[in-house]
């Protein structure tokens, strides 16, 4: 029974320590998709939530008060279940947050529940075959980062260290239909999609490198793609400054503000796949062939 604990106790550990330390580059959003749940005090307590992972998972691995560790684990995803069910069914909840902005793993609800209730026994039954005891070191290891990590929390709920964007989500994968749609890509071409702004001065800046990606051969062909509601400033203002060539694309405005954060970017697709996303500096394309 011992080494069942063990091995629960480095599964569930490591399994905290990624979710702790996934929420805490990224407070910000995961305060905002804890306000999803429609549960108040949840939103509000998201600054606490990735600390008391990180150390609840730490104190599982060292084998810190192991008992009273486990039994905690237990009640904090039961919690989290009860927090996910009501988001579930009265709130707009998609996505549980569990991984933070890091990692959405898109996983069925189902798979959810399952994961917790595995949990949830897990630390029951570490809590059962281990006792409390501590050792000075755990605690010299435990109290300083307890300071680090709380504070490292508040600073991310204000200016979180890694903030994504959507789209970054989607690469190895297929872009998302709204995009690729009316694309109609070819599998046996590798396109470079140019995500700009015709008033953007660093798209301007970067046009020359997104026209080497075609030139240099890195891809067999270039799109130009921005929103619908810029369409009269590309011909009035991009073109007449750029004789690039481009195939210009026109997405719905909401579609490309969601997705598109930051400009410019470049998308590399290749067998209908993202591959890559450049930007917002991109490199000239002769110098991306020659790695």
């Amino acid at each position: 029974m011992k080494i069942l604990s063990l091995i629960l106790r480095i599964v569930i550990g490591s399994l905290f320590l990624l979710s702790g330390f996934s929420k805490l580059v990224n407070v910000q959003e995961f305060f905002n998709i804890a306000l999803q749940y429609g549960i108040g005090i949840m939103a509000y307590l998201s600054v606490l939530i990735p600390p008391v992972e990180i150390l609840l998972g730490l104190a599982l691995i060292i084998g810190y008060r192991t008992g009273i560790s486990g039994l905690i684990t237990s009640l904090v995803t039961l919690v989290f279940t009860m927090f996910f069910i009501y988001g579930s069914f009265f709130g707009k909840v998609d996505d549980c947050g569990c991984f933070g902005s890091v990692l959405k793993l898109n996983m069925p609800t189902w798979s959810i529940y399952f994961r917790n209730l595995i949990i949830i026994i897990g630390g029951f039954i570490i809590y059962n075959v281990n006792d409390n005891a501590h050792r000075t070191w755990q605690i010299a290891l435990i109290v300083p980062l307890s300071v680090l990590v709380f504070t490292a929390s508040g600073i991310s709920l204000v200016s979180p260290f890694y903030n994504p964007e959507k789209i970054d989500f989607f690469v190895g994968k297929p872009l998302p239909v709204e995009i690729s749609k009316p694309l109609k890509l070819n599998s046996s071409h590798t396109y470079a999609l140019f995500i700009f702004s015709p008033k953007c001065a660093h798209c301007w800046d970067a046009t020359a490198n997104v026209m080497s990606l075609k030139q240099s051969g890195y891809v067999d062909e270039v799109i130009a793609l921005t929103s619908d509601e810029w369409r009269k400033d590309v011909a009035s203002v991009y073109q007449r400054k750029f004789n690039t060539g481009f195939d210009f694309h026109y997405v719905n405005e909401k579609v490309f503000s969601e997705n598109f954060e930051k400009l410019p970017r470049v998308l590399i697709v290749k067998n209908l796949l993202l591959a890559d996303v450049l930007g917002p500096t991109v490199p000239s394309g002769y110098t991306l062939t020659q790695h």
